[in-house]
């Protein structure tokens, strides 16, 4: 049985052996018939689905860059909000006797957070281009942070908006002394409106106060010719940006108010020696450094997310909302009148705001035919 088994085994392995070879060239051909034929409806599901998804991954994105603008907007409101009314605190309430201190603060948390975050190598304070153009503009910035606290503790928060609004009054003719650029029509009557406003209501500003005025002037003056500046040096200096310009004039400040600091140090240490004055000052400067930097960071992010447009229409809402609380917590002496030079110089600065806004494509037209 062992014979018939081993010839049983050995027939039904001859057969197997014939089907196998028989089957090569079939398996062979397979690759040829695949490749002949077209593919199954099944395997070409796929790709449509992929493309359905790219499309509707496009149509989303408008939906998201809204949401990016409405978000970056929002915070930059809040954020300015935030910080109008913690200065006016500390200069009007609190009565901090150094504002050098604070600026100084503030000027090396805002450039030790840009360092840290920036790639090795980005910024070079000492190189030759960034010394050449960064000088005037840093001391017109630090003079427009000092003025512009000094200016806080003697007026009301809708006067000083107001004056802070004369910005594009002198940036109008400081650009046209650096760059001999002129104004358009709608910038000149919308400048216009701005300095009618700004006579409205002072001329009916119960609290007036001659030394509060001329150094608001000064500090909007500082603001205009530090605006000039950083375009001049955007054009000298090939790749700065605005996110760069903070940084410098952030670095270069602090050699600035780190001597000022200095000079009003004994007046800091006769504030401290006041019983609670340290517990006030320890919570008061994390708050301040940590909305100063989230004010520098959603300016520029509302800038870069939003039109030039949306930027300035929320700037002119901040404003609004800012003498809201301006009155509600400080309150504000002005006659009924000098509440029409509010809203006058309000509209002037929306409408400069529109008029730069739309002509920007007009003034990028050239350059594009340049390059």
């Amino acid at each position: 049985m062992s014979d018939s088994a081993a010839s049983m085994a050995n027939s039904q392995a001859k057969p197997q052996g014939s089907s196998a070879r028989a089957q090569t060239p079939v398996t062979r051909s397979r690759p040829k018939v695949c490749e002949s034929t077209p593919i199954a409806p099944s395997e070409s599901q796929p790709k449509p689905m992929f493309e359905t998804g790219s499309a509707s991954s496009s149509r989303s994105q408008p939906v998201f860059s809204k949401l990016d603008g409405m978000a970056s907007a929002t915070f930059y409101v809040l954020s300015s909000l935030a910080m109008t009314t913690l200065t006016k605190y500390a200069a009007s309430v609190w009565r901090f006797p150094s504002s050098s201190l604070l600026l100084l603060v503030e000027c090396a948390a805002t450039a030790l957070g840009l360092a840290l975050i920036a790639e090795s190598g980005r910024y070079r304070p000492f190189s030759g281009p960034i010394l050449r153009h960064l000088p005037l503009l840093t001391a017109a910035k630090a003079v427009n942070m000092y003025l512009s606290f000094l200016a806080m503790q003697r007026t009301s928060i809708p006067v000083y908006n107001v004056l802070k609004r004369l910005n594009p009054v002198f940036a109008m003719a400081v650009d046209w002394l650096v760059r001999r650029a002129k104004p358009s029509f709608g910038e000149q009557s919308s400048v216009l409106l701005i300095c009618a406003g700004t006579l409205v209501t002072g001329a009916f500003d119960l609290e007036f106060d001659l030394f509060a005025y001329a150094v608001a002037v000064l500090a909007a003056l500082g603001q205009s010719l530090y605006i000039v500046l950083a375009r001049h040096a955007s054009d000298k200096v090939p790749g700065l940006t605005h996110v760069d310009l903070l940084f410098y004039t952030a670095f270069y400040n602090m050699i600035i108010f780190t001597p000022l600091a200095m000079m009003e140090a004994g007046e800091v240490q006769e504030f401290l020696a006041v019983p609670g004055a340290m517990r006030q000052v320890m919570q008061f400067l994390p708050p301040y450094v940590l909305l100063g930097a989230m004010l520098n960071y959603t300016t520029f992010w509302c800038t870069n997310a939003n039109s030039p447009l949306a930027t300035g229409v929320a700037g002119s809402f901040k404003g609004v909302l800012s003498t809201g609380l301006g009155v509600i917590f400080f309150g504000a002496g002005l006659a009924p009148l000098g509440w029409l030079g509010l809203v006058m110089s309000a509209a002037g600065g929306t409408m400069y705001s529109v008029v730069q806004s739309t002509s920007l494509p007009k003034m990028a037209a050239p350059h594009a035919k340049k390059a």
